[in-house]
């Protein structure tokens, strides 16, 4: 299970014999022209991990107790996504080696589990803003490649494995290096991070990797943050800043998972706005 490489060490993914519970709380906090929206999410997942062969694992989880507060301007379809959330609340997943989420395999159940979902919603739920959210759902569960990029965001599941098995480094001129695109990050547009992975430290029973992370210099998002905050006559001469990207990913060698993740995300625009998001996913016994 443990290989060392001059300063490196392998983690590597172990089929779980039984269920890994899982609690995730996601905490977020926009504050634009001084005017404060706050943003809650809670929800308990239990893993299993079965092994297909030594390239590949089935990955199933099951999402439980799912809470949300969203913000005022958010309020009124507060009940609606917490409904949509339930339609993924079972799901099947082809995983590699690497803990990188690569096939739904239960899609097709989730696409019938949706299509008879649509018209109870539709009915509780009446109005251009929902029929439009409506639409924009389906496209993503119609289409395998929508949902499954969907899935990897970390308020779903791209927390639980996050691609992070195999060979760390604690030299910083070998720590791996990779992009994440995070939907949703300022208002209705994503962002892209390079986020860099560092071994923190080892001992007989846990693993430490901490998680960086600096905007994406070729990213074509930040061109259309700027625009939206013209649109909303906040202008700055300067584009979107992340002052903060920091986390903490715990291994825990007994069971091959990790079983404690933390990640703090600061976005600023100028002085007028600023968003602070926070999530934390701790294993439970």
């Amino acid at each position: 299970m443990r290989t060392f490489i001059e300063d490196q060490v392998a983690i590597s993914i172990l089929p779980i014999s039984g269920i890994v519970n899982y609690h995730q709380k996601i905490h977020s906090e926009i504050n634009c022209r001084n005017r404060l929206e706050q943003q809650k999410l809670t929800k308990d997942m239990e893993v299993q991990i079965l092994e297909c062969n030594p390239m590949f694992f089935t990955v199933k989880i099951v999402t439980k107790n799912i809470e949300m507060q969203l913000g005022s301007l958010l309020k009124k379809q507060e009940n609606l996504t917490k409904e949509i959330y339930g339609i993924l609340k079972s799901i099947e997943f082809r995983m590699n080696w690497k803990g990188e989420l690569i096939e739904i395999l239960n899609h097709r159940e989730i696409i019938d589990t949706w299509k008879s979902y649509k018209p109870k919603l539709k009915e509780r739920y009446r109005g251009q803003a929902v029929e439009r959210y409506l639409i924009g759902v389906e496209k993503k569960i119609l289409h395998h490649d929508k949902l499954i990029s969907d899935c990897l965001q970390y308020r779903l599941y791209g927390l639980l494995f996050n691609d992070l098995f195999g060979y760390h480094s604690n030299d910083p001129k070998e720590a791996q290096s990779r992009t994440r695109v995070h939907g949703n990050m300022v208002y209705q547009l994503p962002l892209s991070i390079r986020e860099k992975v560092l071994l923190q430290k080892e001992d007989d029973h846990n693993t430490l990797l901490s998680i960086s992370g600096v905007l994406d210099k070729e990213q074509l998002y930040a061109a259309k943050i700027q625009n939206l905050f013209k649109r909303k006559n906040i202008l700055d001469a300067n584009t979107i800043k992340l002052t903060d990207y920091k986390g903490e990913y715990r291994y825990d060698k007994k069971i091959g998972v990790f079983d404690s993740v933390t990640l703090n995300i600061v976005t600023e625009y100028g002085e007028n706005y600023r968003k602070i998001q926070n999530y934390q996913l701790k294993q439970e016994v």
